[in-house]
């Protein structure tokens, strides 16, 4: 794996506990990447690993969203980390990519784990020519203050009709002001659940998509089941293998 020395060059806070951090290419000073793919931060003799979130069209920089944790390594090293400070990456490594260009795909991701779903929407949707596929996207956070990125999701959706978006919210219980078309109560299976009960997606037709999925180990493997259980093949799931 290449070995990367790059600056950081933004730093935000997105939400309570969520944090972007952008960082500028010095050596080498381009990065190519598979949209899914993550990069393998080196911190002493420690390495900890984080999704890229932006698009491959990007090779100069790129983007991180980082659940800041206490105690974690990576995290205190990130949160210390000052603009223009140096940080070093190995990468791009990981197998948790697109498997088409074409077919139609549902992406279930549970908080953070938007960061490789962001990179694929994103770096998709920024292809010219060619037949775009439909692209749902189902997103599961607690509460209304730990959303981000909803306006820049709810753009994309307007300016390409392809991609549909839902938040889903499973700790909040004050649903005044937010967007009804955008926001559902409960987690992201049941939100897919409705969607299939509604007939958006019809049951003979759930094959017909590839489904990404993305979060903590155990809502992964929730997740991975409950499409099982409602007909999806195993061969059009796809996660990374823990």
């Amino acid at each position: 794996m290449e070995l990367f020395k790059t600056t950081l060059i933004d730093k935000r806070q997105l939400a309570p506990d969520i944090w972007q951090f952008r960082f500028q290419l010095d050596n080498p000073s381009e990065l190519n990447f598979t949209p899914g793919q993550y990069l393998i931060l080196m911190i002493g003799e420690q390495r900890r690993l984080y999704s890229i979130a932006s698009s491959d069209s990007l090779k100069d920089n790129f983007s991180l969203i980082v659940k800041l944790l206490p105690d974690g390594v990576g995290s205190n090293f990130l949160r210390s980390l000052e603009i223009d400070g140096r940080a070093f990456f190995q990468g791009p490594a990981g197998f948790f990519t697109l498997r088409s260009q074409d077919k139609p795909k549902v992406f279930l991701a549970a908080g953070a784990g938007i960061a490789p779903i962001r990179s694929q929407i994103f770096s998709l949707l920024e292809k010219e020519g060619g037949h775009l596929p439909e692209l749902l996207l189902f997103w599961g956070l607690k509460r209304k203050e730990d959303v981000y990125f909803f306006d820049e999701f709810n753009e994309l959706s307007e300016k390409c009709s392809n991609f549909n978006f839902w938040i889903c919210l499973d700790q909040e219980e004050n649903f005044l002001g937010l967007d009804v078309d955008r926001f559902r109560r409960g987690r992201v299976d049941q939100a897919f659940q409705g969607f299939v009960k509604e007939k958006r997606i019809k049951t003979d037709q759930l094959n017909d998509f590839e489904y990404y999925l993305c979060g903590a180990r155990e809502i992964v493997e929730s997740l991975n089941q409950f499409l099982q259980d409602l007909g999806v093949k195993k061969e059009n799931i796809f996660f990374d293998k823990f």
